[in-house]
Order: structure tokens, then C-alpha cells, then sequence
């Protein structure tokens, strides 16, 4: 029943676009509202129907990681925050600050050698993750759906990207991994500034949580701009955006 309303809702959604069109076409020929309906027109067009298909396996790592919270990207960032927060804060505490210091070349060759190791556990803890959860979500259903469109989801009923599961699944982990990155630099920088391992990981704890709380205003936009908050966003590829540059639809 539920597929048979999505289904329903998208055609539609298309009647009501392919009406809009042909209006604009009559009173507004040439104006940025008419590029913006066609596009969006021909990217819903281009996608494959919605209709019924067996997916559970993707469902299970939708809601894992694109829910709200994205449980998955939580743990992710929380466990990442843990690892790294000593990256610079636990220098003082085993009294290498003042030797690194003092060096005059050891400071950016230690603190280049120190970000090439957090990303590289970055990269391995993020790519480790996803490929465990996707193993155990697929694997007892033999990976079926992967090609499936990413709309028959009702996660992603709106959407205008002709994506399959699989595909939309790939974006979803390649925005975390640099997420996960962005993240990593801002632990860099939180443990340089605090002078105890404890106080960075609070602090950096405290920046991955902070997104789930709903704040209003500009501050709750500035927060979701966070890595943290970017790591556990799904609106990238939710519904059709677009931006008004120079007359274009972006």
C-alpha cells in the first residue's frame, strides 16, 4: 500500500510540473522559474519508476546511517574524536611540547606527520565501518536491490537523482568520509588549543553531539554546516534544491 501511494503521489507530482511548465511556457517565456521547472521536470523524467521492490538489505542501512540521528555516522564521529583528540594535547602531558618547540624544523614535519596519520586511521575507520554494516545488512539477502532506483525508498521518495541503491549508498559514504576528514581537522585544532587530552575529548565530543539538537535560527544553520552535522545529513540528495546562479538553476 505504501509503494502504491508513493507511486501514486509521484505521477502526480509529474502532472503538476508538465502543468506548470506549459503555463510558464505561455506567461513567462525565458524566465528562470520556467529553467527550474524543466530541469527538475527532466531529472524526475530520467529516473527509473517507482514500483515494487525487494529491498530490506538497503532499507536497514538507510535507516542506520540516514536516519535521524544517522546512529552509525554518530558512532563514527564519536569513536574518531576519541582516537584523535590526543593527537597534539597529550604532548604537554608527556612534556614533548617544549622539545618540539624548540626544534626548528621538528614543529611542521611532527604536526605534518601527526594529520598524515589521522587520516589515514580516518580513512581506514570510516571505510572499515561501512564495510562491516554493509556486509552484515547484505549478506544474509545475497546484496538483492543493489540496483533498485534509490525513490522506491521512502527515505528518499523525492528525490530527483536517477541513483540505484547501491549508488546512493556510495554518496552516502564518500560525504562521511570527508566529513569525517573535516571532523578530524577540527579535533586537530581543538586538541592544540587545549592543554589536557580529557579537555579535547569533551570538547570534541561536545562538537559531534551538538547537531542533533534542533536550534533555531542562524546558529542551528551554522551548526549544521559542522563536520559532525554535514556527517549526519541526508538533504544533499533528499529533494530536488536548486540555486539561482546567474539565471542558471544549480
Amino acid at each position: 500500500a505504501g509503494t502504491a501511494y508513493m507511486v501514486d503521489q509521484f505521477n502526480r507530482n509529474l502532472t503538476e510540473l508538465r502543468e506548470r511548465k506549459v503555463l510558464l511556457e505561455k506567461q513567462e517565456p525565458g524566465s528562470y522559474a520556467l529553467r527550474d521547472v524543466t530541469k527538475k521536470l527532466s531529472m524526475l523524467e530520467e529516473g527509473k519508476p517507482r514500483g515494487f521492490y525487494v529491498t530490506e538489505d538497503w532499507d536497514l542501512l538507510h535507516i542506520f546511517f540516514s536516519s535521524s540521528p544517522g546512529v552509525g555516522d554518530l558512532l563514527i564521529g564519536l569513536i574518531l574524536v576519541f582516537a584523535l583528540a590526543p593527537l597534539f594535547s597529550g604532548e604537554e602531558n608527556y612534556r614533548m611540547d617544549a622539545l618540539i618547540l624548540s626544534s626548528r624544523y621538528g614543529r611542521l614535519k611532527i604536526v605534518a606527520a601527526k594529520l598524515l596519520a589521522g587520516f589515514i586511521v580516518t580513512f581506514s575507520w570510516v571505510t572499515l565501518f561501512y564495510g562491516i554494516c554493509t556486509l552484515l545488512a547484505c549478506l544474509p539477502f545475497g546484496f538483492v536491490g543493489w540496483n533498485a532506483p534509490l525513490n522506491s525508498y521512502f527515505y528518499f521518495d523525492e528525490t530527483p537523482y536517477a541513483l540505484t541503491q547501491l549508488q546512493g549508498f556510495a554518496l552516502k559514504y564518500a560525504v562521511t568520509l570527508l566529513a569525517a576528514c573535516g571532523l578530524l581537522l577540527l579535533t586537530a585544532l581543538i586538541s592544540a588549543l587545549c592543554r589536557s587530552s580529557l579537555s579535547s575529548l569533551g570538547l570534541a565530543a561536545f562538537v559531534v553531539i551538538l547537531p542533533l539538537f534542533s536550534l533555531p535560527g542562524m546558529l542551528g544553520k551554522i551548526i549544521s554546516f559542522l563536520p559532525s552535522g554535514v556527517m549526519v545529513c541526508r538533504s544533499l540528495i533528499v529533494k530536488y534544491v536548486s540555486y539561482n546562479i546567474f539565471g542558471i538553476p544549480i
